[in-house]
């Protein structure tokens, strides 16, 4: 398995306890999903851990079941999820804060990610469903992949928000987010080296 694999596979170990903070891991699911249209909701992992997730995710955030599960025999052994039914897509854009019928261009909406839980289950979210990391004993590299320009923009400067952590304000915003295992010095390492990275290609540009 690979480095983000074991990441993903961590962060799903995090109970879906919180609604709001159900909701807002949700948003970061769709956000940076396959699909997240008018017409259509579409989740493609190939992380069993997140597919084991998201059936529990959705019905806290959103009290609803996909209409498609995973069938590896017909999908490549990719996981795909699927909603298509209008009135759980209508269920799912208003609890995004989101009309169906009149937006274009998806922004991040503010206003699900007002405590520090929620803005960490919303990262959490978008890195499970668009995220890639690579090991950071090697050259560290995060992506995080969104067909939502504007939403992809305003994650960006979600991240921003603190560009030099120290190791302790890392350990904070982290508490309760993911378990205290082996993985979680890793990360904390892989955070630092990130923004040392980014701190350095800002003085180069």
């Amino acid at each position: 398995m690979s480095f983000a694999y074991d990441v993903k596979a961590e962060l799903c170990k995090v109970p879906i306890n919180r609604s709001c903070c159900a909701v807002a891991e949700g948003c970061g699911v769709l956000l940076y999903a396959s699909a997240f249209t008018a017409n259509e909701v579409r989740i493609v992992t190939e992380n069993d851990e997140f597919a084991a997730r998201l059936p529990k995710l959705f019905q806290k955030a959103f009290s609803l079941r996909f209409d498609e599960l995973p069938d590896k025999s017909k999908d490549g052994g990719k996981l795909v999820f699927r909603i298509t039914q209008e009135d759980k897509l209508d269920t799912i854009w208003r609890a995004l804060g989101y009309d169906r019928r009149a937006h274009f261009a998806l922004h991040l909406n503010f206003a699900l990610l007002e405590e520090e839980c929620c803005r960490a289950s919303f990262l959490r979210g978008a890195f499970l469903s668009g995220g890639s990391v690579t090991d950071p004993q090697k050259r560290y590299h995060l992506e995080l992949a969104t067909s939502h320009v504007q939403a992809g923009r305003e994650v960006e400067a979600l991240l921003r928000k603190n560009p030099d952590p120290t190791e302790d304000e890392i350990r904070l915003a982290l508490s309760g987010n993911i378990c205290r295992c082996s993985g979680y010095v890793q990360i904390v390492r892989a955070v630092k080296r990130a923004a040392k990275e980014r701190r350095e290609a800002q003085c180069r540009a």
